[in-house]
């Protein structure tokens, strides 16, 4: 198996949202159907991502094995030094392959060299280990936030901050 990671432009942005739809139920069962259904038609439209990727708020990458989608990383562009991390999915057939370590990696990369010092996401508490054994330090727990789920907040210092890196891409 050779995984390829690339990220998403427009023309494979509706390859990258087939997946992300398709994978949200199976692999997210704590969000309802009513949770998906705002999250597919107000919160992450194929709309929403199309606009964001073209501003370059969004950060998005792909896992292809094959010419197959078999993951996904959605970030947010660094602002003011730091990156969003927003969703990290992986075909369930393809887990503990090291396919969310690699995504999760080049998310890194990319966010420092388009300026960020420090990386900032959330997770379920079944995920928290796994961000844990990439370096990231649980600095929070949000109970009963989004959807009513709780979520574990985590951040990464990848860099040093540097005005010249952090202020330069906070300009538009």
């Amino acid at each position: 198996m050779k995984i390829v990671i690339k990220k998403i432009s427009e023309e494979t942005l509706d390859e990258f949202y087939d997946f992300f739809q398709k994978s949200l139920q199976p692999l997210f069962p704590e969000y309802s159907s009513k949770d998906l259904d705002f999250i597919f038609t107000k919160g992450w439209t194929r709309k929403r991502y199309k606009k964001r990727l073209k501003d370059k708020s969004k950060i998005l990458f792909g896992a292809w094995n094959d010419g197959k989608l078999v993951g996904i990383m959605d970030s947010d562009a660094p602002f003011i030094g730091v990156a969003f991390g927003v969703w990290l999915i992986v075909d369930k057939k393809y887990q503990g392959l090291g396919i969310g370590s690699k995504l999760i990696k080049k998310f890194e990369e990319i966010a420092r060299e388009l300026g960020a010092h420090s990386l900032y996401l959330y997770t379920g508490k079944k995920k928290v280990d796994f961000y844990k054994h990439r370096g990231y330090e649980l600095i929070g727990v949000h109970k009963k936030a989004w959807f009513g789920q709780d979520h574990y907040y985590l951040a990464k210092q990848i860099a040093k901050p540097k005005e010249e890196n952090y202020l330069k891409i906070s300009k538009k």
